[in-house]
């Protein structure tokens, strides 16, 4: 841990983290030594593998540096000034930390020299740079809102997460970055919140380990619209929910695309409803129903400081075009569009919601307020299902879900699939990872009519008792997939000519026998064979023979 203090007497420096830790003892920086320990053995297993991309930013000299190293999984843990509250956020770009010598003559001598830690913004390593991290925290904060870092901590493993690098940052108010321009005035700002920042903790300490019991991500300067796609299975779904992990209810809305979902469903409509009359008799009315999209979007403009989600799952199985409707437009973050609703979604709004008609959220028609996020997701096996136009697709952020055949993901985080065992009730077992890897690269991605989008990813199915995929789940589903949305009308080396799926049952007796057969024709071995062998299984082979596949 890495912790720049108050004092009560004089003002202290800027808190930005492209000074050097440790500078001197002016800039009274202090340092805990077990969180200085951590730091060092998480740079050293961060370390990168080729010294020479790495760029200073500007003119080395001799400087020696000891010790390059390059962070994937970090979150800020930011400190609100306004509210006294403490908001989570996981950030995207990667971060540059670097150990070298001080090759300044006040701190050296022949003896010795004093060895610093530097983060500085102009860092590049290969296409990763501090700059990108930089602009990251702004947007984040504000562009307008200064912002001082408090504390570095890095944790091995801690909770669910593994390989983690955390940030303390003080958010301040809005609309003061001049004043930070002179150094007295930003040392009295940094002593008066820094002093909240350690009340907070002091008042309620249960702030501390905010970051994992209460996770609630920051307010963006706009919206984000983004679509997570990749082949079944590769947690999609999980990595929305890590995103909206720890919000309550009312912060987000989910739904799931379907051919029959329209644009009332999304929005809202008028629907019969039961009520009783002045005289008490039952009578029925149509009233405006609204619904999740209709609902987020009042809640998010009723507390503009709070981020809001709509996520949507499987957005390509619905027809968007129909479902967004007017909405389309606004899916244009960079522009002020506005749209015209319907008469009744418009009379909801000014008389049940906001009761204003000069309610930014509806005078000049609907528009989507700064603080609502939507998330969606796409399964690339389903993806003609009901193509999305051109004009469409470009008004989203896309980020890919890979399959993960290693231990840990490309952030560091575990690869809980790594450990699935498929027992086929024989007395053998086989490993899950190995399975699809052999499946994937050596019989899906090498057929050009199948590639990825048929691809198995790594949580297609879960194991039924711990770590174990048992015998009828794997048959009922993962041989059912691929025999009948993979491989049915492909020439394939996976299943036996002249073979049916129904050949499979009963899975008691036909099962065992077919998958055992199965798991020999692609070579996959027990887990026990592979063990005693130490060899990985075979890859890159090309399992369907071209010729065979042409003709």
């Amino acid at each position: 841990m890495f912790t720049k203090i108050s004092s009560p007497i004089k003002s202290g420096g800027n808190a930005g983290w492209n000074l050097e830790i440790g500078q001197s003892e002016k800039y009274n920086f202090t340092f805990t030594h077990s969180g200085v320990s951590e730091i060092f053995n998480g740079m050293l297993y961060n370390k990168v593998k080729d010294e020479t991309l790495f760029n200073y930013g500007s003119e080395s000299g001799e400087k020696k540096f000891k010790l390059i190293s390059v962070f994937n999984n970090i979150k800020l843990k930011i400190f609100d000034v306004e509210d006294s509250n403490f908001k989570i956020h996981e950030m995207v770009n990667p971060f540059i930390f670097l150990l070298m010598e001080d090759d300044s003559e006040s701190h050296s001598n022949e003896n010795s020299k004093r060895h610093i830690l530097k983060f500085k913004k102009a860092f590049k390593y290969s296409d990763i740079s501090n700059d990108k991290f930089y602009d990251e925290i702004d947007n984040i904060i504000g562009l307008n809102t200064p912002w001082f870092g408090i504390e570095m901590n890095y944790y091995p493993v801690i909770e669910k997460e593994s390989n983690l690098l955390v940030f303390d940052i003080i958010k301040c108010k809005k609309g003061e970055k001049d004043y930070y321009l002179d150094s007295s005035a930003r040392g009295k700002f940094w002593n008066k919140y820094i002093k909240m920042y350690d009340n907070s903790l002091i008042e309620n300490p249960g702030n501390n380990e905010t970051i994992y019991n209460k996770i609630n991500l920051p307010d963006h300067e706009s919206g984000l619209n983004k679509i997570f796609y990749g082949a079944p299975g590769t947690g999609k779904s999980y990595k929305v929910d890590t995103l909206i992990q720890g919000l309550e209810s009312k912060y987000y809305e989910r739904v799931t695309f379907h051919p029959e979902f329209d644009n009332a469903s999304f929005i809202g409509g008028y629907k019969p409803i039961s009520t009783k009359d002045e005289n008490g008799d039952d009578i029925i009315k149509y009233k405006f129903i609204p619904q999740s999209f209709t609902n987020i979007y009042a809640r998010a403009w009723q507390n503009i400081e709070n981020p809001y989600y709509m996520v949507i799952e499987e957005i390509n199985r619905g027809n968007c075009a129909e479902i967004f409707g007017e909405l389309f437009q606004l899916l244009d973050r960079n522009s002020n569009y506005s749209v015209s609703p319907s008469s009744e979604l418009k009379e909801y709004l000014e008389n049940e919601v906001f009761e204003d008609k000069n309610h930014e959220g509806i005078i000049n028609g609907l528009k989507l307020p700064p603080n609502l996020n939507i998330y969606a997701t796409m399964n690339t096996s389903d993806q003609s299902l009901f193509p999305m136009d051109s004009a469409f697709k470009r008004r989203w952020d896309w980020e890919y879900i890979p399959i993960c055949y290693k231990t840990t993901d490309d952030f560091g985080k575990p690869n809980d699939s790594y450990y699935f065992e498929i027992d086929i009730e024989n007395g053998k077992k086989y490993s899950w990872l190995d399975f699809i890897k052999i499946v994937n690269l050596n019989h899906i991605k090498i057929n050009p009519s199948l590639g990825m989008d048929k691809c198995i990813g790594n949580y297609f199915i879960k194991p039924d008792n711990d770590k174990t995929i048992s015998l009828q789940p794997f048959i009922n589903k993962v041989i059912f997939y691929l025999w009948n949305d993979v491989f049915k009308d492909e020439d394939n080396k996976v299943f036996e000519e002249n073979t049916s799926y129904e050949d499979f049952f009963p899975i008691s007796s036909n099962g065992k026998k077919k998958i055992n057969e199965l798991f020999d024709r692609i070579e996959l071995l027990p887990i026990k064979d592979y063990k005693e062998n130490q060899q990985e299984p075979k890859l890159g082979l090309v399992a369907e023979d071209k010729e065979e596949m042409d003709s």
